[in-house]
């Protein structure tokens, strides 16, 4: 008697092909280099942040001296200022404005 069966076959199993070297290496040099480059981002954003820091006032006590200094020197200067002759400057404006 023949048999009609027809053979049965393995099921055929992918195997991924191994990375070459040249692979391996390229993964690593990209690698490599991105690091360096986030490396040289956070070293920059640190100098720049560092380089905006303001100076603090070596002494408080002389700013305090100065403002007081400046407040006679502005007291002195406005009662320096003579108030009657700004209101007569502007007597011959109202006339025009009366006129419109």
């Amino acid at each position: 008697m023949e048999n009609n069966t027809p053979p049965q076959t393995e099921p055929v199993v992918a195997v991924p092909p191994a990375e070459s070297p040249r692979q391996k290496s390229r993964f690593w040099l990209l690698f490599l280099g991105l690091f360096i480059i986030g490396l040289f981002f956070l070293g920059g954003t640190y100098f720049f942040i560092s380089s905006q820091k303001t100076q603090q006032p070596t002494s408080i006590t002389n700013q305090t001296v100065d403002t007081q200094k400046d407040i006679n020197q502005l007291d002195t200067d406005l009662d320096a200022l003579d108030m009657k002759d700004i209101n007569d400057d502007f007597t011959e404006v109202d006339q025009e404005l009366k006129n419109l």
